[in-house]
């Protein structure tokens, strides 16, 4: 059995679904950083820079995490 805890510095971190999305809701407008973390990763990915405007908005990123080996 194996367990996780992230601790975040910011209000708006979420999980993903079974299906893997994350939705972010009233997040207030101007720059933002958007950090993903997986307890599985090799390499720290960088956090992807984004702009929130007044409207409903949505971005799609591409992520291409590299699992650690399993112990057998």
């Amino acid at each position: 059995m194996r367990g996780h805890v992230y601790v975040s510095e910011s209000p708006w971190a979420v999980l993903t679904g079974a299906d893997g999305l994350a939705q972010l809701e009233q997040l207030p407008e101007g720059p933002a950083q958007i950090k993903v973390w997986h307890a599985d990763q090799l390499i720290d990915i960088a956090a992807q820079p984004y702009t929130v405007a007044a409207s409903p908005g949505k971005i799609t990123l591409q992520l291409s995490v590299v699992p650690r080996r399993r112990r057998i």
